[in-house]
């Protein structure tokens, strides 16, 4: 996954877009093909208030079977926050999703503290009704910031099916007030 890394405006920009899709059909949310990859942080680059901000919009569809999909945030490989499995409704034609990821350093150092916000939504275009809607609010975990660590966002349904995919487009990461 590539990314273009810049910051215009001295501490805080634009960490990263995706520049290609990713489709995900795994049942395993820790498994690498679960994971939409996100920006890399350097080792000791964050300072207390620092906040990394990752939003992203795709398409999800599912057999003909009742299943579940769940969504979570990563930092450096650990899950920090999940929305918990959400039963979905039999959905055979793309059906579109939105999320967004907010990690804010409350902390720094090798028992470094982030608190995460983590929401997702998508909508029924028959009905306007959400299908597959969850949110975190407020989750801390406890982050080692002295080394460096990957912000990831992951998808996985409740059973793999060869007719379940969820699919990244867009995906944007910000990044605000690094050391």
């Amino acid at each position: 996954m590539a990314h273009t890394q810049f910051q215009p405006f001295g501490n805080a920009g634009l960490l990263g877009v995706l520049t290609t899709s990713e489709t995900i059909t795994s049942a395993d949310l820790t498994a690498a093909a679960a994971l939409v990859s996100g920006p890399t942080v350097a080792a000791s680059s964050v300072a207390v208030g620092t906040i990394i901000k990752i939003e992203g919009r795709g398409t999800f569809r599912t057999n003909s079977t009742a299943q579940t999909l769940e969504c979570a945030a990563f930092v450096g490989g650990t899950n920090i926050a999940t929305t918990g499995a959400k039963t979905l409704q039999d959905i055979s034609t793309l059906e579109l999703f939105q999320y967004e990821a907010t990690f804010r350093y409350m902390t720094v150092g090798a028992t470094g503290t982030v608190l995460t916000s983590l929401w997702v939504r998508s909508i029924l275009e028959t009905s306007g009704t959400a299908n597959w809607a969850g949110q975190v609010l407020d989750t801390t975990a406890t982050v080692d910031t002295t080394a460096a660590n990957v912000h990831q966002v992951g998808f996985a349904y409740g059973a793999a099916h060869a007719s379940n995919t969820l699919t990244v487009y867009i995906q944007n990461s910000f990044q605000y007030g690094l050391a």
